[in-house]
Parts: C-alpha cells; structure tokens; sequence
C-alpha cells in the first residue's frame, strides 16, 4: 500500500514538472538542444529490420516525467474512429493487454479492448 501512495506521488510530481516545462516552452519556433533536453530524456534506436522486401527500424523516444508513449499508427487511430462512430469503448493500445470484442461488420482487430 505504501509503495502504490508513493508510486502516485511520484505521478503528481511527474504531470507537475511536464506541464511547468510545457508552459516555459507554449511555442516553439526551433528545436534547441535545450528544448530537446528539457523533454526527451533518451532515444534508443533498435537495429534495421528487413521483411517483405522493407527495412524498418524501431526507434523509442523515452519523454520527459513520462517516460515511451505509445502513439497509435494510423491503422490504429482508423479503428479508434471507427469504434467511436459505432458507439462503442475504443482500443487501449497498451502492448499485451487487448481483450478481444468481435461486432458484426467489423475485423476481428477492430474494436478490441
């Protein structure tokens, strides 16, 4: 229990210090190493990989207070819409916590959470 207080403190303090930093920095003109300091902490670049004839090459971003976002890809931000349209909970993209919902009209990847 005291870990789980401390771990939200910890949280608070965190979502505090972004948004100081983010009000300093409310419009940014050009990327200084200052400003690139003050929100990215590290970026780790994984190596290339080649698959059906295309090279990729993952790249993790670790922000700031808030450590990796997950950022949904497009395919994935297509979904949330479509899900939202129909009035339904859209997908949490947290890696390795999906439950799967199938709806009629929909793939079997659309709509899981």
């Amino acid at each position: 229990m005291t870990a789980e207080v401390n771990e939200a403190d910890t949280e608070i303090t965190n979502v505090s210090k972004l948004i100081a930093a983010t009000k300093k920095y409310t419009r940014i003109d050009e990327l200084t190493p200052e400003i690139l300091n003050t929100f990215v902490d590290k970026i780790v670049i994984h190596e290339r990989e080649k698959k059906d004839g295309k090279r990729t090459q993952k790249i993790d971003i670790y922000y700031s207070y808030v450590g990796i976002v997950d950022i949904p890809t497009d395919e994935e931000m297509w979904e949330m819409e479509k899900c939202s349209i129909l009035h339904v909970k859209p997908p949490k993209y947290r890696r390795g916590r999906r439950k799967s919902m199938l709806l009629p009209g929909l793939s079997s990847k659309m709509c899981n959470f």
